[in-house]
């Protein structure tokens, strides 16, 4: 559901709207920065808060001696020049080149029957950037859940971590404490089982040059390495040419076991062979009396 909007360009008499990117420039129309206000109105700044105040009121790039207020706010213009809002700065992050709202993922979260509550931050690990999503709710398996995000979101917007609480760690003032989530990667045990087979060997292979991981066994999971859209799709590439399958994305999302995945290659293969494709054809064939 696309839940954006559109703000008057004048909203108060004597204010001036600007829409900057990171360098503070002016961004062309249908170009996504962040929205400035200026003129009769606007504040010096928040009392007894300095360091709040040099983040959100800076000075006029375009006029001399005037102070600009930072909305936080992601807009772009239209033609028409009203603005179009996208969502608030500090809710939305950029992964692998894509921009994505938090919020909407959370939403997706709690569409799922049974998920109480649901907060998805970013975060890094490794030097990459990852997705985690937190929920409460009894009886909610986080595979189940997965499946249904991917009926609801494009594949890059996917968590690579689902963890469910019993409770949320709240601030004073009761709100989520983003801060005091447990590390996802903090409580995982692996439990290596070798590959015993080529199909099962040559998955390893690909998945520990992808992953950049070492000791891959055929009961890991996907996500649980670090897996994310962008790996996913690299895997499924290096499989599809391998083995001359067509495995799509959504397949090792939903069945991240490298075992599992391992058998629907092998299945495929088999149906494909011409001695299986021709036996097949007889039973189709064959009439029972």
């Amino acid at each position: 559901k696309d839940t954006r909007h559109c703000l008057h360009r004048t909203t108060v008499d004597n204010m001036q709207s600007y829409i900057l990117d990171a360098n503070l420039q002016l961004v062309p129309v249908g170009v996504i920065g962040t929205l400035y206000m200026s003129g009769a109105g606007i504040a010096v700044g928040y009392q007894n808060k300095e360091e709040l105040t040099k983040k959100q009121f800076i000075d006029h790039p375009y006029q001399e001696n005037t102070v600009m207020y930072n909305t936080g706010d992601l807009c772009s213009w239209n033609e028409s020049g009203s603005i179009k809002y996208y969502g608030r700065i500090d809710h939305q992050i950029k992964i692998r080149g894509y921009r994505i709202e938090l919020e909407e993922i959370v939403s997706a979260m709690l569409s799922y029957q049974g998920v109480q509550q649901s907060v998805v931050v970013g975060m890094e690990l490794d030097g990459e950037k990852y997705l985690a999503g937190y929920y409460t709710g009894k009886g909610v398996e986080s595979s189940s859940l997965r499946t249904h995000l991917l009926d609801c979101l494009p594949e890059y917007m996917i968590p690579t971590y689902l963890i469910s609480m019993e409770v949320f760690p709240l601030t004073p003032n009761g709100k989520i404490d983003k801060r005091a989530l447990p590390n996802p990667t903090a409580e995982l045990v692996r439990e290596y089982v070798a590959p015993t087979n080529e199909t099962e060997h040559a998955l390893v292979a690909i998945w520990e040059e992808v992953l950049n991981k070492e000791e891959i066994g055929i009961k890991d999971n996907f996500f649980e390495l670090g897996g994310h859209s962008l790996k996913g799709i690299q895997i499924v590439s290096r499989i599809n040419k391998e083995f001359g399958v067509k495995l799509e994305l959504k397949e090792l999302f939903i069945s991240p076991i490298l075992e599992d995945i391992a058998s629907k290659v092998s299945i495929i293969q088999w149906a494909k062979s011409p001695k299986n494709s021709e036996e097949n054809i007889i039973k189709k064939d064959t009439i029972i009396l």
